[in-house]
């Protein structure tokens, strides 16, 4: 509750409608709220189960046809003015008229108090702008042009907004329209052009903007508000295809529950993260996202935690979510197993808290108790990288995570016994968890397995198609490379893509060359060596094809 409650009478108490959770500060029990969502707020108050005796709003000045807007905020005050016994109006020419449903007539009102003055403004961003950046880089991966945008209260979904710019018609159905959408519709990557519903508007039920902001709103015709219960209404919102809900929080669990109170640090999160997230879900080919900085109360706390501590309001239960962005990266948890959430979210946590994250994990069972770790290998994202073989296969070549072990047990399982046994040099009848994890938790500095995943069935399931993997000697000079690909996947180029990335990974670690050992009958795979085009020294011994490459050596 934002004011001095100390300057209003003792006998007034204030009941805070849709909040998050209980944590109202002390005032010596004079605040209280009522947690619901948001787009209930209407229906009880028409029912009278919220009673409304008094209703003050704030409206722009009559139009010729003697309306009053709501402007920037019309939420619920349709009903409590429909439902008050006196409606007073505060008319202030600094209020835009906002199109839609944000309407009351003159004889609706009681009283009307003239009384021009500025209104308030979004306080400035105080998250770190390169944080907000790297989350921001990692959402436009999500967005696809022609998605429709939900973006909740908070400055970072807000900031990551910007690098949407390059996207094309997009959507807006959201609760509360905020700076980073004007200037998405500023820019012409909004014009609602392919919305399932209300197409050609930006729709919302508030606006948290600056006055510059206000004024682009005032009489645009292309931006209606709707009152909360259509805008947060979950069959609405399912109904818009390619519907992204961003959203943030206080903190999220290793579970995939978020708690949304605001802790006064850049994260804020009411109900209607419940409804859009829940929303999402229903849309065709929707995604909900949270965005959170990893840490907290300036890096002493990490918002990834364990699990929520006691009376935490869940805004976000662990059924609901499906993609986390921090600065570290992106988890996916929808259709993950509890152990494989936990693996995922450490993955994306601070470094500083992983090993505490890591060792509360096993406590708790959510991970195995033999789970590796190395405190020292950060996940090297700039090595990812896109790639189309020549047979159009359309791949994103990156290295293993600490999260993979499941990818990768699939991927194994995948392979006929020839393969396995050319990709070990040995039979392997089953990979598990103490043999898989030697492949998903590796010291990036001396080793490194890049996966080429099917772009296809991105970005709620990976596929593996073909691993490359390379471990330095001890002296550091050369490194063992090993390959492998999916048996219904050869000949499409997946094996040369694999040995030309894991190539270039190399060189960059200081790897002078790579050295490998290939069955003689293994043609494939020697046509791909040859192929990377390095000086190459050849041994045979007793089937088997011992190759020395040098990176620096092009072969003439």
């Amino acid at each position: 509750f934002p004011y001095p409650i100390e300057d209003l009478p003792e006998t007034v108490r204030v009941n805070l409608l849709g909040c998050a959770g209980a944590d109202t500060g002390d005032r010596g029990g004079r605040v209280n709220c009522i947690p619901l969502s948001p787009r209930e707020i209407p229906s009880l108050i028409l029912s009278g189960a919220i009673p409304v005796d008094v209703a003050m709003v704030h409206t722009s000045r009559p139009d010729p046809g003697g309306k009053l807007s709501l402007g920037v905020w019309v939420h619920a005050l349709h009903a409590a003015t429909g439902r008050a016994s006196i409606v007073m109006a505060q008319v202030n020419s600094f209020m835009p008229r906002v199109h839609g449903n944000g309407f009351i007539t003159m004889d609706r009102v009681d009283f009307i108090f003239p009384a021009d003055g500025p209104l308030p403004s979004p306080v400035p961003p105080e998250d770190d702008d390169d944080i907000a950046g790297q989350i921001g880089a990692r959402l436009a991966g999500l967005v696809s042009d022609g998605d429709t945008l939900q973006v909740g209260p908070g400055s970072l979904p807000d900031q990551a907004l910007r690098f949407l710019d390059g996207r094309k018609h997009l959507g807006v159905h959201t609760e509360v329209l905020t700076e980073g959408i004007v200037g998405l519709m500023k820019e012409g990557a909004v014009d609602n052009s392919m919305k399932t519903l209300n197409r050609g508007k930006t729709v919302c039920s508030c606006c948290e903007v600056s006055e510059e902001s206000r004024r682009y709103i005032d009489d645009n015709p292309f931006i209606e508000t709707r009152p909360v219960d259509y805008t947060n209404d979950q069959a609405v919102i399912g109904a818009q295809r390619g519907l992204v809900a961003v959203n943030t929080v206080r903190e999220i669990d290793l579970t995939g529950q978020a708690d949304g109170d605001d802790d006064n640090d850049g994260a804020l999160s009411t109900p209607c993260s419940t409804d859009f997230t829940r929303g999402a879900a229903l849309s065709p080919d929707g995604k909900s996202v949270i965005v959170i900085s990893s840490t907290r109360n300036g890096g002493a706390l990490s918002r990834i935690v364990p699990f929520l501590p006691e009376g935490a309001g869940v805004t976000v239960n662990r059924g609901d979510a499906q993609f986390v962005i921090t600065e570290y990266g992106m988890a996916c948890l929808k259709g993950k197993n509890i152990r494989e959430r936990a693996m995922e979210l450490i993955g994306i946590a601070h470094p500083a808290f992983r090993p505490w994250l890591i060792d509360e994990a096993k406590k708790a069972g959510l991970i195995y108790k033999d789970q590796r770790y190395i405190s020292s290998a950060l996940y090297p994202d700039y090595l990812e990288k896109a790639r189309t073989t020549p047979k159009g296969v359309s791949l994103l070549l990156r290295p293993v995570k600490i999260s993979d072990e499941a990818l990768l047990k699939e991927f194994f399982y995948s392979l006929s016994d020839r393969s396995v046994y050319r990709r070990f040099m040995t039979n392997i009848d089953a990979f598990h968890h103490e043999v898989l994890q030697q492949f998903s938790t590796i010291d990036y500095s001396r080793e490194m397995m890049i996966l080429a995943l099917d772009v296809r069935t991105r970005p709620f399931r990976e596929k593996v198609l073909g691993t490359g993997q390379y471990i330095a000697q001890k002296n550091g000079a050369y490194a063992e490379a090993a390959f492998a690909v999916r048996d219904d996947c050869h000949n499409a180029g997946i094996g040369h893509a694999l040995a030309a990335h894991l190539a270039f990974c190399a060189r960059r670690a200081g790897i002078r060359g790579f050295r490998a050992s290939v069955f003689a009958e293994n043609k494939s795979m020697l046509r791909v060596f040859e192929k990377l085009g390095f000086d190459a020294r050849v041994e045979y011994v007793h089937g088997v094809i011992e190759i020395t490459m040098d990176f620096d050596v092009k072969t003439p």
